[in-house]
């Protein structure tokens, strides 16, 4: 049974759960996915090759990317350092592209490298600074394309709560009865494809209350509401 403090966080501090070690979130640029970001943000055409793996064009004028990998989950996974990066004029991106696989959308590479460097982790927004916590208010501006994207057993339940209201990650995982860290992979597959933000970070002493509060009334509800029974069987 979870309690409050297993839903704020799974490292507890002296000072109470506020939030998260660094050991639960990862960085993007210490991985494939913050060099394929900053090749998009660049707007150049980029030529990224991982040894024994395969390589990857990501083409921002077009908005697409071609690649010939043999493991995307590892290509996602392998540190930033080990890729070998190359920028290309337009003659030789098509030329490359040309031996490689078909066009797809850049959005949904990004979805497949946070979703890969993930690995039920958190990822940390460029920006805010701060740690990532699950007191994190976040929301889903729009559905990914799932029929082309890796997935969670309940990727498609975070989304349909996710798209319709902000809502606490802490508070998806407890409502979807899911382990957090699916929450952190979902999210952060659609955090860093753009299709996500975040749009507040309560209190952790408030969030605590709250949870607490709904526990209780829980709890208040059902001995109403077995009294009531007691009740009417007695009639």
């Amino acid at each position: 049974m979870n309690t409050d403090a297993d839903l704020i966080g799974h490292s507890t501090h002296e000072k109470g759960v506020a939030g998260f070690s660094a050991a639960t979130c990862f960085a993007p640029e210490q991985y494939f996915l913050g060099l394929a970001t900053r090749a998009v943000k660049g707007g150049g055409n980029t030529r990224f090759l991982l040894a024994d793996t395969g390589e990857l064009v990501v083409r921002p004028a077009s908005g697409t990317w071609h690649a010939e990998i043999s493991d995307m989950t590892a290509f996602c996974r392998a540190n930033a350092t080990a890729f070998r990066v190359a920028h290309l004029n337009d003659d030789d991106a098509d030329a490359l592209a040309r031996e490689m696989g078909p066009a797809r959308p850049i959005r949904d590479l990004l979805w497949q490298a946070a979703f890969h460097a993930s690995q039920g982790r958190l990822i940390a927004a460029a920006g805010q600074g701060k740690q990532p916590s699950m007191l994190d208010v976040v929301q889903f501006h729009r559905w990914p394309n799932l029929t082309r994207l890796p997935q969670t057993p309940n990727t498609m339940r975070i989304c349909a709560l996710l798209t319709r209201y902000p809502t606490s990650l802490a508070m998806v995982s407890r409502k979807l009865s899911i382990d957090p860290e699916e929450v952190y992979q979902v999210y952060s597959a659609a955090y860093g494809s753009g299709i996500a933000s975040i749009v507040g970070s309560p209190n952790a002493d408030e969030a605590l209350a709250a949870y607490s509060f709904a526990g209780e009334w829980k709890g208040h509800a059902r001995e109403m509401l077995h009294s009531l029974f007691s009740k009417l069987s007695g009639l």
